[in-house]
């Protein structure tokens, strides 16, 4: 199949956006309507998984996080207003009161630290700083793929509609697997019953991977069939099949496997010609 190598090019991919981009959407002038996974409660952050606390972040932070080896634990970072002279010494001194663009706290500095990054915005000075977290502290409602599990659990079949608010606020972008499929002539037969398919992909976090995929909503004729995803998310009656690189491929429609085997066969290839080298 070394004929879709060439064809993913045809697919666009949502570009890598800078840590300072994403970030600054984090704490806009509502935050309580800004997507992204939150702090449940005052909670402390460690330089390390079993580490020690350098720094702690107050309930409700909205958070960057990426999945560890370790599932009890989630790495963090949380976007922070800093004046000029810590800006210029990249160094936050134990005692600090965290805050964030608008001027509210979100924490105390533990330990004195270096910030992750440093940068500026004409006269504002921001900083990010990084760490790991309990991952029970991570308020579950918050996380995107419990509110998608949650959505499909409710629902026996859901539709775009049912999703395109979650598709409009995370950012998914159409993958354009449709159009993919139009170019594989050479296996009309052998993926026949992939027709019409239609799919939403959401990038990793910048912590992880950039530029991967995080999760990713597949359609057909309207309603959802299948989720692709790497971190935990759990619908019932479903099947579930392992993909490449710690991808699970859920297919909602139990009754449907002829085109689950297409679906999942398409994709181990799909993504074996991606990584290989």
């Amino acid at each position: 199949m070394n004929k879709i190598l060439f064809l993913i090019a045809l697919s666009p991919i949502l570009a890598f956006q800078s840590c300072i981009s994403e970030s600054a959407k984090l704490h806009n002038s509502e935050p309580d309507n800004s997507p992204g996974e939150r702090t449940a409660q005052i909670t402390a952050v460690f330089n390390n998984i079993d580490g020690k606390s350098i720094f702690t972040i107050n309930k409700n932070t909205i958070m960057e996080t990426a999945s560890t080896s370790n599932p009890l634990w989630t790495e963090i970072a949380v976007m922070i207003n800093i004046n000029k002279d810590e800006f210029l010494r990249n160094e936050l001194k134990a005692g600090k009161i965290l805050k964030d663009k608008e001027g509210r706290d979100l924490g105390q500095i533990l330990e004195t630290q270096k910030i992750w990054e440093c940068n500026k915005d004409r006269d504002n000075t921001f900083g990010i700083l990084k760490g790991f977290i309990r991952t029970s502290d991570i308020d579950r409602n918050s996380i995107l793929e419990n509110i998608i599990g949650d959505t499909c659990n409710k629902k026996k079949h859901c539709t775009i509609s049912d999703l395109e608010n979650i598709i409009s606020r995370y950012d998914f972008v159409n993958y354009q697997f449709d159009s993919l499929m139009t170019q594989l002539d050479f296996y009309k037969d052998e993926y026949s019953k992939l027709n019409g398919i239609v799919e939403f992909m959401l990038e990793d976090s910048w912590l992880s991977d950039p530029g991967s995929d995080r999760l990713s909503l597949l359609f057909l004729h309207d309603t959802l069939i299948s989720i692709i995803h790497k971190r935990p998310l759990d619908i019932k009656e479903s099947d579930i099949y392992h993909l490449q690189d710690n991808r699970t491929l859920i297919f909602l429609d139990t009754n449907k496997k002829d085109i689950a085997e297409q679906l999942v066969k398409f994709k181990t290839e799909f993504y074996g010609n991606l990584f290989s080298n």
